[in-house]
């Protein structure tokens, strides 16, 4: 088999490593937020539920579509064959990043509501079938060598992961629309992730991507804009008001010291 050892251009090593740090660093203000309030409001529950779905089917796509990929390291260099591989670690991380989110926020909403365990539980049984899917795919591919169910499997992954990405922000986009707050949803975090998803798309297509493992990322940013929209207007709201009610608080105790002032001077 003739391999090509040929090195990815360094401006798309430089971008791969730099969303891969983003990924990291983009979910750190919503995790601090729930820990630093131990509070769930606001955030909704089905949202992250769908969104730790889609990012293991999207990371079980990405995997099967570049399995070949992993030949690499049995005829090049370690840092050729993990450059190859920086569009797979970066949606990977993402899942990663997600996991201990979505189970930060259960520990909350649980402490919250002494009903909610029984719920959350079946959520997680979901999300672990979800997983097992895919593990179950990958051995029936290693022991029956049957690639064309393997790439079947893969693309149908993508496709799954896509349609929970259609849906992934809607119930938190209704969720913000019914309290018309903010809540503690990190606006920081979406600020992050909503510009990145073009560069991850960019991305995906320079290392020449199947369709199905990017498309997730167009739909995830038109969502994620109208959220950050949403977020600046309710945060401005709040704002506002918060400056109204010390303006109002300020009057009336000027009013008072006058009044008093007025007494005593009656008085004398």
């Amino acid at each position: 088999m003739n391999y090509s050892c040929e090195s990815e251009p360094n401006s798309n090593i430089i971008l791969g490593v730099l969303l891969c740090i983003g990924g990291i660093v983009s979910y750190i203000p919503q995790i601090y937020s729930l820990v630093k309030t131990k509070q769930s409001k606001g955030i909704s529950e089905m949202s992250l539920l769908i969104l730790c779905v889609g990012s293991s089917m999207l990371t079980g796509n990405t995997v099967i579509l570049n399995w070949w990929k992993f030949d690499c390291y049995n005829y090049c260099t370690f840092w050729i064959c993990t450059g190859r591989l920086l569009s797979l670690v970066q949606i990977c991380i993402s899942w990663f990043m997600v996991i201990p989110l979505y189970l930060i926020f259960l520990r909350y909403k649980i402490k919250e509501s002494d009903r909610r365990a029984i719920y959350d539980l079946k959520y997680l049984f979901i999300y672990v079938v979800s997983l097992l899917l895919i593990i179950i795919i990958g051995i029936y591919e290693k022991k029956s060598n049957n690639n064309t169910f393997f790439q079947i499997s893969g693309r149908v992954l993508g496709i799954l992961s896509a349609a929970c990405s259609c849906i992934v922000w809607l119930p938190q986009i209704v969720e913000l629309i019914s309290s018309k707050e903010p809540g503690n949803l990190s606006l920081l975090m979406f600020i992050m992730q909503s510009p990145g998803n073009i560069v991850i798309i960019l991305l995906q297509i320079l290392y020449k991507q199947n369709w199905t493992t990017w498309v997730t990322y167009v739909v995830t940013f038109i969502e994620q804009t109208i959220i950050v929209i949403l977020l600046l207007i309710y945060k401005y709201k709040t704002y506002n008001n918060i400056n109204n009610e010390i303006t109002n608080t300020e009057i009336t105790n000027t009013d008072i010291e006058k009044g008093l002032l007025d007494y005593i001077d009656l008085e004398t």
